[in-house]
């Protein structure tokens, strides 16, 4: 008995670190560390053969079968590794291939495994990085399907499916459905942000996404709320002379001028001069005050 609990700390470990970062050289494949797959405690008593085979049908991770269930894992995170080496080398059919090939060896977990939502991922990303959008979406809400049941809606994994999503949408003009998906993203990470402050740089991030998308969409009240919550995150932080809290600046002074509401642009462009802005961004808010 005691051995197999063993092994059983042994899996979870092994498939822990599988769903790890896939760092793909300089362009890092989107962090994946959903939690491992659950492992079942041994049978108190014997189970039927039926049973038996059912369960290794499914691909169930029991006790029963720990050596084998490692020696899987093994080869999964090997294929991965193939797949990194590939694509860090140029050959992306080759890396396809590999991930394709993790994908199908991911299936032995589940077809709801965390194994499995990584590796959807990782083709997603894959697919999104060599210009073949479209083929990548239905990976990358599937995978966001699985992660939001198996690692929770506020974990990174999550999130990090959530905004590729978002910004593929974005990209392709869909600006609603891209601040839709922003929304959702802000919304998780609010929650999350009350116990874990440090997750706040992230959620300012999100907030001025989901500005730049109401403001595209027309939506101008709420790209203001957005905007101005994501600065207020920013001065809390960092304060009002952080170079961070230049862009969300620059983008609401944007917007009120916009809006004509010529008092607020001056005033926000004046405090993003006060905040070492680059040459870029100081050409910006120069034109801006000029005109307001």
């Amino acid at each position: 008995m005691l051995r197999a609990i063993v092994r059983q700390g042994a899996l979870r470990g092994a498939v822990a670190s599988a769903a790890g970062a896939f760092a793909v050289g300089t362009a890092a494949w989107a962090r994946c560390d959903a939690p491992p797959a659950r492992v079942q405690p041994p049978p108190r008593g014997p189970a039927s053969a039926a049973a038996a085979a059912e369960a290794e049908a499914n691909g169930d991770l029991t006790a029963r079968n720990l050596d084998v269930n490692i020696a899987r894992v093994e080869d999964w995170k090997a294929t991965i590794e193939r797949a990194k080496a590939a694509w860090s080398a140029g050959e992306r059919l080759q890396a396809e291939v590999e991930l394709r090939a993790a994908l199908e060896k991911a299936s032995y977990f589940g077809n709801e495994s965390p194994p499995v939502a990584t590796s959807m991922h990782n083709l997603a990303e894959l697919l999104r990085r060599t210009g073949r959008v479209a083929e990548s979406i239905p990976l990358y809400e599937r995978a966001l399907s699985l992660f939001e049941k198996t690692a929770g809606p506020a974990h990174r994994t999550t999130t990090t499916c959530l905004l590729a999503l978002a910004a593929i949408r974005e990209d392709g003009g869909d600006v609603t459905a891209a601040a839709e998906l922003y929304a959702r993203a802000a919304t998780t990470l609010r929650e999350a942000v009350a116990e874990e402050p440090k997750k706040s740089p992230a959620l300012a991030a999100i907030l001025v996404r989901l500005g730049e998308a109401h403001a595209s969409a027309g939506r101008l009240g709420e790209a203001e709320r957005a905007l101005s919550e994501a600065v207020r995150i920013c001065v809390a932080r960092w304060g009002a002379a952080s170079p961070r809290s230049v862009q969300p600046r620059l983008l609401l002074a944007q917007l009120a001028h916009r809006m004509g509401d010529s008092a607020r642009a001056r005033a926000e462009a004046t405090a993003a001069l006060g905040a070492s802005p680059t040459d870029a961004q100081r050409a910006k808010l120069d034109e801006l005050l000029a005109r307001c």
